[in-house]
């Protein structure tokens, strides 16, 4: 609690975060409200700088973050500038870092893009406990409509755990591969989740419609072995 009334007072703070973020310059209004057109052939609009601060203390920030210990005690440019410069997020999912490193528990009551924005900064600056908190967050979400996207995410950030339970969840709803989501996986990622499938016998030879291919038939040959063949009386010794 004391260094939360610290973070939110500012008192004594001896460093800052800047987040960095770009939004695109607004389009030239009409007389009407609305806005012109663009022509195909025009350049992109030019984007404008938002910066972020966040007034912080080193010592608490480096005592939660081994990453960012090292920028700021190490005579990194952080260090000597005193100020950690964050790109690729949002100014709210950061200050859910902030305070997450201060002390604060997580409110988990927002939707499942936040989490994962979430699971992401945390595993970017390897706080490994809060990444834990989030994947155990996102397997309460998990569900036909939102399995496909965290698989792919889980595999991306190796958040192990939760790419189990996605690969459960779609071993039993095999009806979920054939979506236009699932294709956007990598090859290598889609062919683990039929293997799978195929493996628990949720479909019968998914790959002959879709253009896949079992990795080894051995492997994944469901059939029992062949029992050896008896000899024929023919082969079989004489007994005298």
């Amino acid at each position: 609690k004391n260094a939360l009334r610290l973070l939110h007072s500012t008192q004594l703070a001896d460093m800052e975060f800047e987040v960095h973020t770009y939004a695109p310059t607004p389009g030239a209004a009409k007389a009407g409200g609305g806005t012109e057109a663009v022509p195909e052939t025009a350049e992109p609009a030019a984007k404008v700088l938002q910066v972020h601060s966040f007034k912080a203390h080193r010592v608490i920030v480096a005592a939660r973050c081994e990453w960012f210990k090292k920028a700021l005690m190490s005579g990194m440019q952080e260090s000597i500038n005193r100020k950690v410069i964050i790109t690729d997020t949002s100014p709210v999912t950061f200050r859910r870092l902030l305070l997450y490193l201060y002390g604060a528990p997580i409110a988990f009551t927002v939707g499942a893009e936040q989490v994962c924005e979430l699971m992401l900064l945390a595993d970017r600056y390897s706080i490994d406990d809060l990444k834990e908190l989030c994947e155990n967050t996102l397997y309460s979400l998990i569900d036909e409509d939102s399995v496909v996207c965290l698989l792919g995410i889980a595999d991306r950030y190796m958040a192990t755990a939760l790419k189990s339970k996605c690969l459960s969840f779609l071993s039993q709803h095999a009806q979920l591969t054939k979506c236009e989501i699932f294709k956007e996986l990598p090859q290598t990622l889609q062919l683990e989740v039929m293997d799978l499938i195929h493996w628990f016998g949720r479909v019968s030879e998914p790959w002959n419609d879709r253009g896949f291919k079992p990795r080894s038939s051995s492997r994944h040959s469901l059939k029992s072995p062949s029992k050896p063949r008896s000899r024929s009386r023919k082969s079989s010794p004489s007994y005298m």
